[in-house]
């Protein structure tokens, strides 16, 4: 199993759960999906709203107890440009950094991953207006 849990955050409503109890406005989420029994699209309509950072990566072929193979972002199983739409949508408007960049020597993946993510974050600002 990919996950050991149980852990705090491991689902999103146990994250919730934790920002409810501790009940301070600065207390926010630095996302990494996919959470237990959740699609990472689940996860960003949940938590998009109290997320501060996106951990991003991409992968191919995972299951239950297995990453599968990490990718660049925009050429794995997660539609990540419809991620980041959702998590938009519930108003994240933080920072997003590359999780796992050693897929590829880590001086491509930076310059693919950058490029990405300026053209990604210029059409959902385009969207936007």
């Amino acid at each position: 199993m990919i996950h050991g849990g149980p852990c705090l955050t491991d689902t999103s409503t146990h994250t919730l759960r934790l920002i409810e109890l501790v009940d301070r406005p600065n207390l926010r989420v630095a996302l990494q999906t996919p959470l237990v029994g959740e699609s990472p699209y689940e996860s960003a309509e949940r938590l998009g709203r109290v997320t501060e950072q996106v951990q991003a990566h991409n992968w191919t072929g995972a299951t239950e107890s297995t990453w599968g193979t990490l990718q660049y972002l925009d050429s794995g199983d997660l539609d990540f440009a419809e991620y980041t739409r959702v998590l938009r949508r519930q108003g994240f408007d933080g920072w997003i950094s590359i999780d796992h960049p050693n897929h590829h020597p880590w001086e491509q993946t930076a310059a693919h991953e950058i490029a990405y993510l300026r053209r990604l974050i210029a059409e959902l600002k385009e969207g936007e207006t």
